[in-house]
């Protein structure tokens, strides 16, 4: 395990949605981490994967937090429904995804790889799970970096850490 702020390596390095998260929400213990880190890729300095899951999750995530905001409310039951059935709250939700979007396009320019997922790794995710007694998330974000020979993680879920071949750079 290293720290975020260290990691120098010339090696791809797969960025795990909670570093986009920490990142948004300005998270008190790893927002600054994460942000830093980010920056770098940004400007092309560091070698970065994802696959298209993080892609889902982060927008999933940030879809339902806006709506929590613009209907203030945390009942995630209502706030689907109203995403569902009330345009003006999707569309003004969907901007927020759209952010994030334009960001990983941003990114993507500069050189991180946006990873497909096929049944190749899909097929393999219930037995690392059961493996290493992950989630079905975890197991295939670490599924992709082993078809893809990735060996380091940008990620502040201590799960990873029971991967042997993954080294976790935590923020």
């Amino acid at each position: 395990m290293g720290e975020l702020s260290s990691f120098e390596e010339d090696e791809l390095i797969f960025i795990d949605s909670n570093i986009f998260l920490h990142n948004f929400r300005s998270h008190e213990d790893f927002g600054e981490a994460s942000t830093a880190f980010l920056e770098l890729v940004e400007r092309g300095e560091v070698r970065s994967a994802i696959d298209t899951a993080v892609v889902y999750e982060v927008s999933e995530i940030i879809l339902l937090e806006k709506g929590s905001e613009i209907l203030d409310t945390g009942d995630l039951s209502v706030i689907k429904n109203r995403l569902k059935m009330d345009e003006e709250v999707s569309k003004k939700a969907y901007e927020a995804v759209q952010v994030f979007y334009d960001y990983v396009e941003a990114l993507h320019v500069m050189g991180m790889v946006v990873l497909p997922i096929d049944w190749g790794i899909l097929k393999n995710v219930p037995s690392i799970g059961v493996e290493h007694n992950l989630s079905p998330r975890v197991a295939l974000h670490a599924r992709t970096c082993w078809k893809y020979e990735i060996r380091n993680i940008a990620t502040s879920d201590t799960k990873f850490e029971k991967i042997s071949w993954l080294k976790v750079w935590k923020p």
